[in-house]
């Protein structure tokens, strides 16, 4: 009769050994699994974090806003978002609306235009840029009797002067050429286009 001190719930005592030496290998090695993949888990969320948060330190919010009352009245808000390239290079896109009218005889008088633009800033010295410019917008053909509106194309070059606030913000002053200046259907009264705006 063979012993029951080697038996326990109907197993030999070498079986439950092997088994038990199995099982809490897998276990210590599936903790182990578990612990690294945590780990590795934060690592990776804390790496998309410092991600996330370089890239928002690149975006640079800016754009024009202007307002001014009287006969005539002339509205501006023009937003824009650039993105730091580099060092020396933003680049980004903006909305443009502005709307002007006046009163003539008792006659009122309003215009609108709106469109897009897209822009990069060159940083030559520490606070002279180069720019360029290109938007498209739409404006009243003052050709048409019907009181239509035509798309309009500006590429635009020049320069811009930048005074520093903030941390990073800034009030820029640009001087632009329009090389596709159209008389009566441009959306600016010259070719040579005077800008004050800002960035954050």
């Amino acid at each position: 009769m063979k012993s029951p001190g080697k038996y326990m719930i109907g197993l030999p005592m070498k079986t439950l050994l092997v088994f038990a030496f199995f099982f809490g290998t897998t276990f210590s090695g599936m903790s182990q699994y578990v612990r690294d993949s945590t780990r590795t888990e934060k690592n990776n969320s804390t790496e998309a974090k410092e991600e996330d948060q370089s890239f928002a330190r690149k975006l640079v919010p800016g754009g024009s806003l202007a307002l001014d009352f009287g006969n005539p009245w002339y509205l501006d808000i023009s937003p824009n978002l650039g993105v730091q390239i580099n060092e020396r290079l933003v680049g980004g896109l903006g909305i443009i609306y502005n709307a002007y009218g006046q009163t003539i005889y008792g006659i009122k008088y309003k215009y609108e235009r709106y469109g897009a633009s897209a822009f990069a800033r060159y940083r030559m010295f520490d606070t002279f840029f180069a720019n360029a410019e290109i938007d498209i917008v739409n404006v009243p053909d003052e050709y048409s009797l019907e009181g239509s509106k035509v798309w309009t194309l500006n590429p635009m070059l020049g320069a811009s002067y930048i005074v520093p606030f903030g941390k990073r913000g800034g009030l820029q002053a640009s001087l632009l050429y329009n090389l596709n200046y159209a008389e009566n259907l441009s959306p600016y009264p010259s070719p040579l286009i005077w800008r004050i705006g800002f960035f954050l």
